[in-house]
This record gives structure tokens, C-alpha cells and sequence, in this order.
């Protein structure tokens, strides 16, 4: 559950990210959301095994249609799991490992977050180290693991939140079926849907 905080010294046992803290977003609150992310990460890995132990195409297809694969992801189809899979092979990775650089900023002007493909660095802004949503906060970190794994849409700001992700992932069927799985507020979503509502999805 992502209301429950982690111990600094677990933090950062999973997550040794070099931080480099601002004023209103000391080192050890960034490091515990940054956690959160990471096992919220980790449990989408998790989830993503029943895929593979599904005896077959048609059990696959009932899983996701009936699970949040569905409303983050629209309908199956094995390519979408195909993608779902690497992009969660990725962001765990990313999240949990040393080379990660956290930066914080809370000059006027920084934004909330961001990141560039392939470059380990997750840069957060005046409206992240403001913000007091935690799960917004959380997902932000696999959002941004997204794009540092190469998951990005053209003009991606006006599908952010939550209904706008959803509305992305079924408004584009059947022309462009796989957009959802480009956006990184899908995946940081999907990502917390998952750690807010487990029970429901075992």
C-alpha cells in the first residue's frame, strides 16, 4: 500500500540513488517515495508472471481485459504484453540502481518533473517538491523511468492525470491501438493502480 511509509534505512537498501535534495524535499523523503515507485515497479513485474503461466492465448486475453490492463492498456493483444513487459523489465532497473541521479529544483519556473531517454537522471521541480499528493509523487518516479527507458509521446501534457491517461488508451482504437503503452503517465499509473488495489488483481 503506498500509504505506508518506508523506514529511511530500508529506502535505502533498495534505492541508493545519489539524491541531491532542494529545500522542501529533504534527501530522505525523496529517497521513500522514490522506494514506493521502485516496489510498485517490481509488483507490476510480479503481476505480469500470471501472463506467463496463463495456459494459453485466450486465458491471456481474459486476464488483461479483465484486470487494469484493460483500462490503462485498452484490449489485448500479445504485442501490447510483448511491450509491457520490456518497458518493466526496464524501470526497475532504473529505479534501484546507483547510477540513478535525483535532482531537485524549487525555482520558480522548474516545473514538475522530467527526464531524457537514456540518460539516468530524473529531475524534479518546484510542483513535485509542492505537491502533497503522494501517489501522484510515487508514480512520477516510474513515469520518469519511462522515459529514461525510451517511452515518450509526441505532446504528452495534454493526456496527464489519470482520466486523460485512460481516455488516451481508448480513444485512439483501433488507428493507433498501442499508444497507451508510449505514455508514460499510462505506465506510472498502472504502476500505483497495481500497488493501491493488489488484493483486487491476485
Amino acid at each position: 500500500m503506498l500509504s505506508l511509509e518506508y523506514s529511511p534505512t530500508y529506502a535505502a537498501s533498495i534505492a541508493p540513488a545519489r539524491i541531491i535534495p532542494c529545500p522542501g524535499a529533504p534527501a530522505e523523503v525523496v529517497r521513500e517515495l522514490l522506494a514506493q515507485g521502485l516496489n510498485a515497479a517490481r509488483g507490476v513485474q510480479s503481476r505480469l508472471l500470471r501472463f506467463e503461466r496463463a495456459a494459453d492465448e485466450a486465458a491471456r486475453a481474459n486476464l488483461w481485459n479483465s484486470g487494469p490492463e484493460y483500462a490503462w492498456f485498452a484490449d489485448y493483444d500479445k504485442l501490447k504484453l510483448h511491450s509491457l513487459r520490456r518497458v518493466f523489465e526496464r524501470i526497475p532497473e532504473i529505479l534501484s540502481s546507483s547510477r540513478l541521479d535525483v535532482i531537485c529544483s524549487d525555482k520558480s519556473g522548474s516545473g514538475y518533473a522530467r527526464a531524457l531517454p537514456g540518460i539516468w537522471k530524473i529531475h524534479l521541480g518546484v510542483e513535485w517538491v509542492t505537491d502533497r499528493d503522494r501517489e501522484e509523487r510515487i508514480q512520477t518516479f516510474v513515469h520518469e523511468a519511462g522515459h529514461v527507458a525510451g517511452r515518450s509521446v509526441a505532446k504528452e501534457d495534454p493526456w496527464y492525470g489519470k482520466a486523460k491517461a485512460q481516455l488516451l488508451a481508448h480513444a485512439h482504437r483501433p488507428l493507433r491501438p498501442r499508444m497507451a503503452l508510449r505514455s508514460a503517465d499510462n505506465i506510472g499509473f498502472y504502476a500505483t493502480d497495481l500497488a493501491e488495489n493488489f488484493l483486487n488483481y491476485l
